[in-house]
Parts: structure tokens; C-alpha cells; sequence
């Protein structure tokens, strides 16, 4: 093995698995993560099915990956992984396939600040990205079953325009990068689990094509080579949120495309358009001052600017642009990484020190394994909610484990 692929195996095995064994609910399933960014304190016992269905993800992808790791106790992996399976197989959906957003801790439905049970079309992505994988790895095919309900429930409501995005509903008239890119990864995800049981994923994976045209055709700026998060059919130069960019979204998403060309046997005709976008959003998003990837800038630099119209993600747009959240970059390590393997061009060899340097110098808790999630600017610990009131087991070890996939190539 190589020696980066060494170091990530040892932050899963020595780090993120033993912090994360800790909050598993042995008794009903699942993960309890209502916890402080710190990663200290547990303050609820209440269950976000999206958080739920990316700890199915994690658990199954170190079942995957089973040969990898030799200091992992593998029995509370299958256990943990089972137990959150049938939990959100019993709890989670209605009879339609939907997903509800919260339950308590034994699986009973809690209503979101708006009096929804089912107010977001991510916590059923999630739900379904988790089952399709573990009945991949367990080769339960009661479970794939399931999973290609809820997607294609999914696929329904977004085609027929009847979904809620919460936390952050998008505004009225709006097309959101976001689903889009969501989709791209679940279909990939769904795609692979038929494909292990010899089904057919024609469909599916057509479907995630266009989910990709529709985000370079639609959301990408030609000019900037830029993704817009946002698009009106009434685009305005002035408003606040027509020129938003969120770097952190962007590059995630290049490599959600890279696995949908590489699927689809078209990535030789998208690589050059992935590293071009790569590249404008890294110039145009990386803190020249203090280092790091800045949450949202402005399409031309620098703090997002225009009418603020006050919307719920406008206000997060003024109020945290410049902090410094974790998951864009674990998801970084794991783009430049890919990228210069596939390229060889050594402008992603430096990007990915530049991401490494900065990431496990500020993100990591002196205190336990895993990273403190939020920080201002200049790096500091900021004691605040992102999206939901939880510390989530997903983006980190998602990353490592795809990093020590491609370099065991």
C-alpha cells in the first residue's frame, strides 16, 4: 500500500470509526449525532433521516472494504449497519415512499418547524443512497427493493415539481444547482446497486446523464466557466442571489460527474470541462488571506454582493460567507486527488497539498477523533447549526475511503 493511502486508513481505523462506535444506538439503531461541532457533547436523541441514511452509506462502504482494514472490530460494523438498515426500513417512509425528515429516537415522526413530517427531498435521497449500497454489499435484495422505490417516488415528485427542500426552500422561480447535482449521485449510487443484482439501469442512468446536461447547460456560467447555485428564467445581474457561487457544491459535484462519464463510458470527451471548472472555481473561491475554501463568493470575487431579497438562504448567504465549514474540504482531498491521477497535471497535485496543508492543520479536534466542523475565517472554532443541528458521520470518511480506493488501483 502506499504511504497516503497508509495515513487515510489510519485516520479511519485510529480517528473516525472509534469516535463514531460511541454514538451508535444500540438499542433502536442508527447514529445518535445531535452533537455539539466540537464533537463533545450529545444534546438530543431525535433522528434526521438524512443523517441516518449517510451513516448507512459509511457503514456499508467500510463493509466494502472489509480487506482494507485490520484493526476495525467488524462485528459492531455489521451490527450497526443492520440495526440502522431496519430502522429506517421500518420508521422512515410512508406508504407512498416518502421520507420523513425527524423522528425521535425510537423511530416516532417529528413535525419540523413548520409542522412538516416530510419537508425534504434530501432526506430521501440520503435514505435511498444508504439502502441501495448496503444491499449491494449484502447482496439483500429486500433492501435494493426499498431503495429503487423511494428513488423513483423521488424522481416523480421533482419531475411533477411537488417537493420541499428544507432547511433552505429554493425561492419561487428558481432552479436549484443542488438537486440536480443530488440526483447525479443518487442515480450513480442506485445504478450501481442493479447493476450488482444484473438488473436493468438503462433508465436510471440515462436519467443521470441528463441530470448532468442539465447542470452544464443550465446552471453553468460559459463564460466563467462557473456553476451558478441558482438560475431564474429572469436573470438578474443585481440580485444577491442570481450571483452567488458556492465553491464547496461545485467541486463536490465534479466528481459526482467524473463517476457519471466514467459509468457511461464518456469521460474522455468531459475530463478537459471538469479540470477547467475545477480550476475557475478554486482560483475564484480559495481565501488568498487566510487559506481555506470560502462558503459562497461572488460570481466575480469576494464577498456575494446585489439585492438581498431576505430569504431564509440569502440571509445564510450574507451571514456566513467567509467561514470555513468542513466538508468542502474533505470533499477537495478527494477531487484533486482523483483529478491528478486521471490527468498527471500537476496543478491538482498542488491543489490537493494546498487542501491537505490547510485541512489537517485547522479541522481536527485536539480532543477526540473526529473534526471540529465549523470554523470562522481565520480558522477559530465557530459554535453554530449548518443545515441541521447535528455533527454528521458522512463527508470525511466518505472521502478517505474513496481516496484509499483509488490509490489501491
Amino acid at each position: 500500500m502506499s504511504n497516503l493511502s497508509n495515513f487515510y486508513i489510519s485516520q479511519i481505523e485510529d480517528r473516525f470509526v472509534p469516535y463514531w462506535l460511541k454514538f451508535i444506538d444500540k438499542e433502536y439503531g442508527g447514529i445518535l449525532n445531535c452533537i455539539t461541532n466540537d464533537g463533545e457533547r450529545l444534546i438530543s436523541n431525535d433522528k434526521f433521516s438524512w443523517s441516518q441514511g449517510r451513516w448507512l452509506y459509511i457503514l456499508s462502504l467500510l463493509l466494502e472494504m472489509k480487506d482494507v482494514f485490520s484493526s476495525i472490530n467488524y462485528s459492531q460494523i455489521e451490527e450497526a449497519a443492520e440495526k440502522t438498515a431496519s430502522f429506517l426500513t421500518t420508521y422512515s417512509y410512508n406508504e407512498a415512499y416518502h421520507v420523513t425528515f425527524k423522528s425521535n429516537q425510537k423511530g416516532m415522526w417529528l413535525k419540523d418547524e413548520r409542522g412538516e413530517y416530510f419537508s425534504s427531498i434530501y432526506a430521501d435521497c440520503f435514505v435511498a443512497i444508504g439502502l441501495s449500497e448496503y444491499s449491494k454489499v449484502t447482496n439483500n435484495k429486500a433492501y435494493s427493493a426499498i431503495a429503487l422505490k423511494i428513488t423513483n417516488s423521488i424522481l416523480k415528485r421533482i419531475d411533477d415539481g411537488k417537493y420541499n427542500t428544507e432547511p433552505y426552500p429554493i425561492p419561487d422561480g428558481y432552479s436549484s444547482h443542488g438537486i440536480y447535482m443530488i440526483l447525479t449521485n443518487l442515480l450513480e449510487v442506485t445504478s450501481s446497486m442493479l447493476e450488482a443484482f444484473n438488473l436493468d439501469s438503462a433508465s436510471l442512468r440515462e436519467k443521470q446523464v441528463w441530470c448532468v446536461d442539465t447542470i452544464l447547460s443550465k446552471h453553468l456560467d460559459n463564460n466563467r466557466l462557473l456553476i451558478r447555485e441558482y438560475v431564474s428564467s429572469t436573470f438578474n445581474d443585481n440580485l444577491l442571489l442570481d450571483r452567488h457561487i458556492n465553491p464547496g457544491h461545485t467541486l463536490e459535484d465534479m466528481w459526482f460527474m467524473i463517476e457519471c462519464f466514467e459509468h457511461n463510458c464518456i469521460l474522455n470527451q468531459k475530463l478537459s470541462l471538469i479540470c477547467e471548472i475545477t480550476k475557475a472555481v478554486t482560483a475564484l473561491g480559495w481565501d488568498k488571506e487566510y487559506g481555506g475554501l470560502l462558503r459562497f463568493v461572488d460570481i466575480d470575487g469576494g464577498r456575494p454582493k446585489g439585492i438581498d431579497n431576505k430569504s431564509d438562504y440569502e440571509n445564510l448567504i450574507s451571514s456566513t460567507w467567509d467561514m470555513k465549514l468542513w466538508w468542502p474540504h474533505s470533499e477537495m482531498l478527494y477531487l484533486y486527488r482523483k483529478l491528478y491521477v486521471l490527468t498527471k497535471d500537476k496543478d491538482f497535485d498542488n491543489y490537493y497539498k494546498m487542501a491537505f496543508d490547510y485541512s489537517f492543520s485547522t479541522f481536527p479536534s485536539t480532543n477526540n477523533g473526529e473534526w471540529v466542523q465549523i470554523r470562522d475565517r481565520r480558522g477559530k472554532p465557530v459554535d453554530k447549526v449548518v443545515a441541521l443541528p447535528v455533527k454528521d458521520p458522512f463527508h470525511i470518511m466518505r472521502d478517505f475511503l474513496k481516496i484509499i480506493k483509488l490509490e489501491e488501483k
